[in-house]
């Protein structure tokens, strides 16, 4: 059974991919406006620069391990 009181923190790239998704559902059956394109681009770069942190931090914790 899911617990609503408790709450998870999201990563950076989890944070920035839910906004990812409520803009483009938001959108959903019409094209972006130009503000919505200009936000899902500064969101983009923010969530594949959050996915690239994520990765170097676990290849440095995998190195350390070993």
């Amino acid at each position: 059974m899911l617990n609503a009181h408790v709450l998870t923190p999201l990563s950076p790239a989890e944070l920035a991919n839910s906004r990812i998704r409520a803009l483009v559902s938001g959108a959903r059956g019409r094209a972006l406006t130009p503000s919505e394109r200009e936000r899902y681009a500064l969101l983009l770069d923010a969530y594949l620069s959050a996915r690239s942190a994520e990765s170097r931090a676990h290849a440095q914790e995998i190195a350390a391990a070993a």
